[in-house]
């Protein structure tokens, strides 16, 4: 929308409701519709007071009036007529305010707003290198770009890497492989019985996820999940299964002698 035209549709909203020349200050919500309303009485047809009001909400102005709401202990806001309205600024608001570069960047932003911004900056920062680092770990543990996927979401997408495997002989990772084709037809029981084996017999978890197939989800549990329920314990290690289960396992555990 032009300058011009945006300043008369401006003027004419402060001839419908004085209280706003006093500049920007959070509205109450759904107002919008009530602004929209006077400005097609004003003589602006139905698109330009949209066009208007979207431009009016979404202007930098606006909405660092908004995050400046954080120096309120009560986060009001108001009615077009001046009197407050029962909506407030929620925490919600001011979060997603506080990655807006052109507001955190802005001279009007108060102090407090501005300590907040860098604050919820910092954290999310440190949050996406701690994920980083975590889906790094999986990746070059073997675990597959579909398994981190089922796990962690399509947050994790950007920071998925090839594992690397050059510290490893070939002639493991060839008979690894040769296993994976083998552990796919392995049944719930036998899968966790082998790679219970194998961590026992200290394989690298990448080669177990290699020789797994795509049966990965004990392996992580055993890791991961295991480790998380046993917070502060001692020891981590996964429960050993019974004999019964290592009896009905046998073959399984025979084949993984070769890794």
């Amino acid at each position: 929308m032009e300058q011009e035209k945006y300043q008369s549709l401006l003027l004419d909203l402060h001839k419908a409701y004085p209280f706003l020349e006093n500049g920007m200050i959070p509205l109450a919500i759904g107002c919008g519709g009530q602004m929209r309303e006077a400005l097609q009485q004003a003589g602006h047809n139905n698109e330009d007071a949209s066009t208007f009001v979207d431009h009016y909400f979404f202007s930098t102005e606006y909405r660092v009036a908004l995050i400046n709401a954080i120096d309120d202990p009560e986060r009001r806001r108001f009615n077009l007529d001046g009197s407050i309205s029962e909506s407030v600024v929620t925490d919600r608001d001011l979060y997603a305010l506080a990655f807006v570069r052109n507001v955190y960047m802005s001279e009007s932003i108060s102090p407090k707003a501005r300590a907040y911004s860098r604050k919820e900056q910092g954290k999310l920062r440190a949050k996406k290198e701690k994920l980083k680092y975590h889906v790094n770990k999986l990746c070059q543990l073997g675990f597959s770009k579909e398994f981190i996927l089922s796990k962690i979401g399509k947050k994790a997408a950007p920071y998925i890497v090839d594992c690397d495997w050059s510290g490893f002989k070939e002639e493991d990772l060839n008979s690894a492989r040769m296993l994976s084709n083998q552990a796919n037809r392995f049944a719930k029981r036998e899968i966790r019985a082998f790679q219970k084996q194998m961590l026992n017999k200290g394989v690298p978890v990448a080669l177990i996820n290699l020789a797994s197939g795509d049966k990965q989800d004990f392996i992580y549990a055993t890791i991961y999940e295991s480790a998380n329920k046993d917070h502060g314990r001692k020891s981590n290690k996964p429960r050993r299964t019974n004999r019964t289960s290592k009896r009905r396992n046998q073959s399984a555990v025979k084949s993984s002698e070769t890794v």
